[in-house]
């Protein structure tokens, strides 16, 4: 019984090792901070996120912060392409 345990812990040890190495380089590379679904917005919003211009402000309007960029781009969906508004930040200045 003592070494069916020590197996059940050996393998339960290599498969929480596995699954921290599978998760590492999402969680430590640069990625999107936040993204913005205009579907989900009331239509006065829609066709602000849909329509604004990008880049060093959001869809509102608002500056980003510094090492920041706000852009748009079509996700595939079962009912077609969909765009959505994303921003990506680094790790040397954006917040993440």
């Amino acid at each position: 019984m003592n070494a069916f345990r020590k197996l059940l812990a050996a393998r339960a040890f290599a498969t929480s090792c596995a699954a921290v190495m599978l998760a590492a380089p999402a969680l430590a590379a640069p990625g999107v901070s936040s993204s913005i679904d205009p579907q989900s917005l009331p239509p006065s919003l829609q066709q602000r996120t849909l329509n604004a211009p990008l880049g060093e402000t959001d869809p509102f309007g608002n500056r980003t912060e510094a090492g920041c960029r706000w852009s748009r781009m079509q996700i595939p969906t079962s009912q077609g392409l969909r765009w959505m508004d994303e921003e990506d930040c680094n790790l040397n200045g954006g917040a993440r």
